[in-house]
Protein backbone atom coordinates (compact mmCIF):
# COMPACT_ATOMS: atom_id res chain seq x y z
CA UNK A 1 0.00 0.00 0.00
CA UNK A 2 2.91 2.31 0.42
CA UNK A 3 4.04 1.79 -3.22
CA UNK A 4 0.72 3.68 -4.44
CA UNK A 5 1.83 7.28 -3.02
CA UNK A 6 4.87 6.91 -4.14
CA UNK A 7 3.82 6.18 -7.83
CA UNK A 8 1.40 8.92 -7.74
CA UNK A 9 4.08 10.97 -6.69
CA UNK A 10 6.82 9.44 -9.72
CA UNK A 11 3.49 10.30 -12.28
CA UNK A 12 2.81 13.62 -10.96
CA UNK A 13 6.35 15.05 -11.32
CA UNK A 14 6.97 13.18 -14.99
CA UNK A 15 3.81 14.39 -16.19
CA UNK A 16 4.79 18.39 -15.46
CA UNK A 17 8.42 17.56 -16.74
CA UNK A 18 6.31 16.25 -20.18
CA UNK A 19 4.44 19.30 -20.00
CA UNK A 20 7.20 21.65 -19.52
CA UNK A 21 9.40 20.30 -22.74
CA UNK A 22 6.29 20.80 -24.40
CA UNK A 23 6.02 24.40 -23.22
CA UNK A 24 9.32 24.80 -23.93
CA UNK A 25 9.21 23.26 -27.51
CA UNK A 26 6.60 25.05 -28.14
CA UNK A 27 7.69 28.81 -27.40
CA UNK A 28 10.92 27.66 -29.92
CA UNK A 29 8.57 26.60 -32.87
CA UNK A 30 6.61 30.22 -32.03
CA UNK A 31 9.80 31.83 -32.00
CA UNK A 32 10.94 30.43 -35.13
CA UNK A 33 7.81 31.08 -37.16
CA UNK A 34 8.24 34.58 -36.11
CA UNK A 35 11.80 34.54 -37.13
CA UNK A 36 11.27 33.25 -40.23
CA UNK A 37 8.00 33.98 -41.72
CA UNK A 38 9.10 37.37 -43.25
CA UNK A 39 11.72 35.49 -45.04
CA UNK A 40 9.78 32.93 -46.97
CA UNK A 41 6.52 34.33 -47.12
CA UNK A 42 7.59 38.17 -47.96
CA UNK A 43 4.41 38.95 -49.89
CA UNK A 44 2.11 38.36 -47.08
CA UNK A 45 4.27 41.11 -45.24
CA UNK A 46 2.84 44.35 -45.02
CA UNK A 47 5.67 46.67 -46.88
CA UNK A 48 6.64 49.74 -44.87
CA UNK A 49 6.95 52.17 -47.59
CA UNK A 50 8.71 55.55 -47.54
CA UNK A 51 8.56 58.03 -50.27
CA UNK A 52 11.01 59.86 -51.70
CA UNK A 53 10.38 62.98 -53.86
CA UNK A 54 11.92 63.05 -56.41
CA UNK A 55 11.76 58.90 -57.08
CA UNK A 56 8.28 58.75 -56.79
CA UNK A 57 5.28 60.29 -56.87
CA UNK A 58 3.54 60.82 -53.63
CA UNK A 59 0.16 59.43 -54.03
CA UNK A 60 -0.92 60.12 -50.42
CA UNK A 61 -1.71 63.65 -51.19
CA UNK A 62 -4.87 64.90 -51.76
CA UNK A 63 -6.30 67.33 -54.21
CA UNK A 64 -7.80 67.20 -57.81
CA UNK A 65 -5.51 65.49 -60.74
CA UNK A 66 -4.86 67.78 -63.61
CA UNK A 67 -4.54 66.82 -67.11
CA UNK A 68 -1.13 68.07 -68.74
CA UNK A 69 1.42 67.50 -71.07
CA UNK A 70 5.24 66.37 -69.94
CA UNK A 71 8.40 68.12 -71.08
CA UNK A 72 10.57 65.16 -71.34
CA UNK A 73 10.41 61.90 -73.80
CA UNK A 74 7.55 59.94 -73.17
CA UNK A 75 6.66 56.46 -74.07
CA UNK A 76 3.65 55.35 -75.19
CA UNK A 77 2.09 51.08 -76.26
CA UNK A 78 2.77 51.11 -79.76
CA UNK A 79 -0.27 51.92 -82.24
CA UNK A 80 -1.85 53.87 -79.66
CA UNK A 81 -1.81 57.60 -79.33
CA UNK A 82 -2.28 59.77 -75.76
CA UNK A 83 -5.41 60.76 -77.21
CA UNK A 84 -6.75 57.20 -77.36
CA UNK A 85 -5.66 56.91 -73.82
CA UNK A 86 -7.47 59.70 -72.23
CA UNK A 87 -4.26 61.99 -72.21
CA UNK A 88 -1.72 62.77 -69.28
CA UNK A 89 -2.59 63.59 -66.27
CA UNK A 90 -0.23 65.09 -63.55
CA UNK A 91 0.15 62.53 -60.76
CA UNK A 92 2.79 64.40 -58.76
CA UNK A 93 2.17 66.91 -56.30
CA UNK A 94 3.71 70.79 -57.97
CA UNK A 95 6.49 71.00 -55.44
CA UNK A 96 7.53 67.76 -56.68
CA UNK A 97 9.12 66.51 -59.85
CA UNK A 98 6.69 65.66 -62.60
CA UNK A 99 5.35 62.60 -62.79
CA UNK A 100 2.20 62.20 -65.37
CA UNK A 101 0.26 59.31 -65.92
CA UNK A 102 -2.60 57.57 -68.26
CA UNK A 103 -5.02 54.73 -68.27
CA UNK A 104 -5.15 51.76 -70.29
CA UNK A 105 -6.48 47.97 -70.42
CA UNK A 106 -4.97 44.38 -70.58
CA UNK A 107 -7.77 41.99 -71.46
CA UNK A 108 -10.22 44.35 -69.87
CA UNK A 109 -8.50 44.76 -66.34
CA UNK A 110 -7.88 48.29 -65.93
CA UNK A 111 -4.31 49.97 -65.16
CA UNK A 112 -2.63 53.22 -64.75
CA UNK A 113 0.95 53.92 -65.90
CA UNK A 114 2.77 56.67 -64.27
CA UNK A 115 6.05 57.76 -65.69
CA UNK A 116 9.29 60.08 -65.09
CA UNK A 117 12.57 60.94 -66.27
CA UNK A 118 14.84 58.80 -64.70
CA UNK A 119 15.03 60.67 -61.15
CA UNK A 120 19.18 61.63 -59.86
CA UNK A 121 18.90 59.09 -56.88
CA UNK A 122 18.97 56.42 -59.87
CA UNK A 123 21.13 57.22 -62.38
CA UNK A 124 24.14 55.39 -62.15
CA UNK A 125 24.10 51.69 -60.95
CA UNK A 126 20.56 52.05 -62.02
CA UNK A 127 19.44 48.39 -61.64
CA UNK A 128 20.70 47.49 -57.64
CA UNK A 129 18.73 51.28 -57.27
CA UNK A 130 15.67 50.01 -58.87
CA UNK A 131 15.83 47.18 -56.66
CA UNK A 132 15.92 48.88 -53.78
CA UNK A 133 12.98 51.56 -54.74
CA UNK A 134 11.11 48.04 -55.61
CA UNK A 135 11.92 46.57 -52.08
CA UNK A 136 10.22 49.68 -50.75
CA UNK A 137 7.09 48.93 -52.60
CA UNK A 138 6.77 45.46 -51.74
CA UNK A 139 8.16 44.55 -55.28
CA UNK A 140 10.03 41.46 -54.43
CA UNK A 141 9.62 39.47 -57.28
CA UNK A 142 11.01 40.40 -60.86
CA UNK A 143 10.74 38.89 -64.27
CA UNK A 144 12.44 40.03 -67.55
CA UNK A 145 11.06 41.34 -70.17
CA UNK A 146 12.60 40.40 -73.87
CA UNK A 147 14.48 43.06 -74.41
CA UNK A 148 16.05 42.36 -70.75
CA UNK A 149 14.54 44.93 -69.46
CA UNK A 150 14.34 44.03 -65.32
CA UNK A 151 10.60 44.04 -64.16
CA UNK A 152 10.01 43.99 -60.45
CA UNK A 153 6.40 43.01 -59.61
CA UNK A 154 4.41 43.34 -56.11
CA UNK A 155 1.48 41.78 -55.41
CA UNK A 156 -1.51 42.61 -53.09
CA UNK A 157 -2.82 39.77 -50.87
CA UNK A 158 -6.53 41.35 -52.35
CA UNK A 159 -4.87 40.91 -56.06
CA UNK A 160 -3.62 44.69 -57.48
CA UNK A 161 -0.48 44.28 -58.89
CA UNK A 162 2.00 46.95 -58.92
CA UNK A 163 5.38 47.09 -61.23
CA UNK A 164 8.52 49.16 -61.32
CA UNK A 165 10.76 49.09 -64.58
CA UNK A 166 13.22 51.70 -66.30
CA UNK A 167 13.15 51.87 -69.66
CA UNK A 168 14.92 54.48 -72.23
CA UNK A 169 15.88 56.50 -69.03
CA UNK A 170 11.89 56.46 -68.11
CA UNK A 171 11.12 55.02 -64.65
CA UNK A 172 7.66 53.50 -64.92
CA UNK A 173 5.18 52.53 -62.34
CA UNK A 174 2.39 50.13 -63.11
CA UNK A 175 -0.72 49.50 -61.36
CA UNK A 176 -3.37 46.90 -61.95
CA UNK A 177 -6.88 46.37 -60.15
CA UNK A 178 -6.48 42.96 -60.44
CA UNK A 179 -3.47 40.49 -60.69
CA UNK A 180 -1.76 39.45 -64.37
CA UNK A 181 0.14 36.65 -65.66
CA UNK A 182 3.77 37.45 -66.21
CA UNK A 183 3.58 37.13 -70.32
CA UNK A 184 0.49 39.26 -70.00
CA UNK A 185 3.26 41.79 -68.33
CA UNK A 186 5.69 40.69 -70.66
CA UNK A 187 3.56 41.67 -73.79
CA UNK A 188 2.48 44.61 -72.63
CA UNK A 189 5.68 46.03 -71.53
CA UNK A 190 7.34 44.98 -74.74
CA UNK A 191 4.66 47.19 -76.81
CA UNK A 192 5.95 50.29 -75.04
CA UNK A 193 8.04 52.56 -77.64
Amino acid sequence: MSVAPFLIRKLIRRRRRIIRQLIFVMLVIVGLLVWLWPRYFPEWKIPDITYTSSMAPDFRQTGSLTKGTPEYDTILPAGKSIESLGGWTRVSPPEHNDVFAYVDAISGIPISVSEQPLPDELQGDSTSKLEDLAQAYGANRFISGSDGTRIFIGTSSKGPQSLLFIKKDILFLIKSTTALNDEQWIDYIDTLR
